[in-house]
């Protein structure tokens, strides 16, 4: 059940406990085609997944990520080809990084709070996407005139920029250090009041 390289994911809560039940001749269910009666043996393990496993695999690789793409904003906004290479290859990476997470993620049937921040992660990216696109500063010629989604003075999208990467930075480490913060604190009220 528990092989060498996923044996460290998962915290053996109790001891094995084998229930072992003796073949009665009269039970069908144990009782082969042969005649033969078979013994069967119930083993039930509580496990628990390790929480620092998926921060130090998911977590932190994610957020190293997302704040290199929220630096994009330091190169200047005239090198617009650069910008925009820089945010949609952070974005490329990241779902190449959720594929290959997948199968590392146990499969249930809603969302679980890892999925969140993937999808926040992602959301993330977009806007960053966005914000490089719409204050892209595009070089113009002599009497021709901006198009009006790029109409924004350098000063409001230099704003604009700053606040997006202070928000970046500091609610997404604000939410993934609450976030440990919170499965550690039950982990330790778990081994002080055991359920």
């Amino acid at each position: 059940c528990f092989n060498n390289t996923r044996a460290s994911r998962w915290t053996l809560k109790h001891t094995i406990e084998p229930m072992l039940i003796v073949p009665d001749p009269q039970s069908a269910g144990l009782v082969a085609s042969s005649g033969r009666s078979y013994h069967r043996c119930f083993i039930s393990i509580e496990a628990e997944r390790d929480f620092w496993w998926y921060v130090m695999h998911f977590i932190l690789p994610h957020m190293v990520i997302l704040m290199m793409n929220a630096n994009v904003i330091i190169i200047p906004r005239n090198e617009v080809g650069d910008r925009n290479s820089v945010t949609l290859t952070l974005l490329l990476t990241t779902v190449a990084f959720q594929f290959l997470l997948v199968p590392e993620v146990p499969k249930k049937r809603y969302v679980t709070i890892l999925d969140g921040v993937m999808n926040l992660g992602l959301l993330v990216q977009l806007a960053s996407c966005a914000i490089v696109f719409l204050h892209a500063d595009l070089p113009t010629r002599e009497g021709e005139t901006r198009v009006h989604m790029y109409e924004v003075t350098d000063q409001k999208a230099e704003e604009v920029e700053r606040l997006f990467l202070s928000w970046v930075i500091g609610g997404w480490v604000l939410v993934n250090v609450s976030l440990v913060l919170a499965v550690w604190a039950f982990e330790v009220l778990e081994n002080v009041f055991p359920w």
